[in-house]
């Protein structure tokens, strides 16, 4: 599984679903806070102030994965298939998954790294198949909304080769006309989503806003100013600094050496005050 990383800046409420597939690291929002403002200028209040109002205080970098762990049930393709309903697959459920798949398969060595160290947990879910037979899926599951991941909302409703991924909504199939030919059973599922794991992430603070400068009006005659707010890490959990983690999703280099990370701002300012137009990683 390689991995890509690079940071750009989202605004966004939790519980948040990242995107998947895109190869690059978001630098996503975990919550918001204004610390203590006593002593500071004017404009640094401001600055402070709009940013908690975007959530932009306390943020993430996110390491996303360019090729999710996700579902893959290769190993049962062409064959049509339905889960159980259970706490973790009924209906009214909707469960937060790194890995699933069909439990006599060998899991990603990632995900049974994580597990052995209790980050995920590992689910067993009954499987019936249309041809007949039953077997078993594991499901590998985080804590709801953890921080330490990002999401993607996935309808995971026909896998490769049209499996499909799903609670019956009725125990019995239902007959029905295909143009002129005869009548064919059609099972009907209940309509699933997930939210499936995109990427690790490690908050970052807010620590200081920096070079704070007026600048001429632009070409529409607002006035323009700048500065630079320098984040720094929470600290990596020993799991994101393991030689599986890295060998399979990637390292959070600056943040492992404790590297600040900053990032340029830019302002316009009205009669309302300072409006955010602009946030940027220096690199």
């Amino acid at each position: 599984m390689g991995m890509l990383r690079s940071l750009v800046l989202t605004f966004s409420r939790l519980p948040r679903l990242a995107q998947i597939g895109g190869g690059v690291a978001a630098l996503a929002v975990v919550g918001a806070g204004v610390s203590s403002l006593a002593g500071r200028s004017g404009d640094e209040v401001a600055i402070r102030t709009v940013l908690a109002a975007h959530q932009a205080i306390d943020t993430r970098s996110c390491l996303t994965f360019r090729f999710a762990p996700g579902l893959n049930f290769e190993s049962w393709a062409g064959r049509q298939f339905w889960m159980a309903s259970t706490s973790w697959t009924a209906p009214d459920r909707h469960p937060f998954i790194f890995y699933a798949g069909p439990a006599d398969d060998t899991a990603p060595e990632i995900v049974t790294d994580l597990t052995h160290r209790g980050v995920l947990e590992r689910r067993l879910v009954p499987v019936s198949f249309l041809s007949g037979g039953v077997a078993s899926a594991a499901i590998y599951t985080t804590p709801r909304n953890d921080p330490d991941f990002s999401y993607e909302l996935v309808q995971p409703n026909f896998m490769a080769r049209g499996s499909p991924l799903g609670t019956l909504a009725w125990p019995n199939s239902v007959s029905v006309a295909r143009g002129n030919g005869p009548q064919q059973s059609l099972y009907l599922l209940h309509p699933y989503l997930i939210s499936q794991v995109s990427g690790v992430c490690v908050g970052l603070h807010l620590t200081t806003i920096t070079d704070i400068k007026p600048h001429d009006r632009d070409w529409a005659g607002r006035d323009v100013m700048t500065a630079t707010a320098v984040y720094r890490s929470d600290g990596l959990k020993d799991w994101m600094q393991s030689p599986v983690f890295r060998r399979t999703i990637g390292s959070f280099q600056d943040l492992e050496n404790g590297k600040d990370i900053r990032h340029r701002l830019v302002f316009h300012r009205g009669p309302k005050g300072l409006e955010l137009v602009g946030n940027q990683e220096e690199q």
